[in-house]
């Protein structure tokens, strides 16, 4: 009876052990997540350097986009883009 109450108590131990274990892991684990993204936040945000967007820097870049996209498509086209698909 004796080792039937210490061995139920043994796992008893074990299994609250393990989950408090579990427990501390996420916290380190959300902890080292915080900090590798504050970390990353620094150093990324000292070496970019931004473009202020107003509306004309805007058209020009728009206008750039747009010939990109013109250009890719010509260079994609093929004998079937033209003809109509029936839809």
């Amino acid at each position: 009876m004796i080792f039937e109450l210490t061995d139920l108590l043994k796992e008893k131990i074990t299994i609250m052990n393990e989950t408090v274990l579990e427990k501390l892991d996420m916290i380190v684990e959300a902890e080292s997540i915080k900090n590798q993204n504050k970390e990353v936040l620094r150093t990324d945000a000292t070496k970019l350097s931004y473009t202020p967007v107003n509306a004309e820097t805007f058209a020009v870049w728009c206008e750039q986009y747009k010939e990109k996209l013109r250009l890719e498509k010509e260079k994609t086209k093929n004998v079937h883009d033209d003809k109509p698909t029936g839809k």
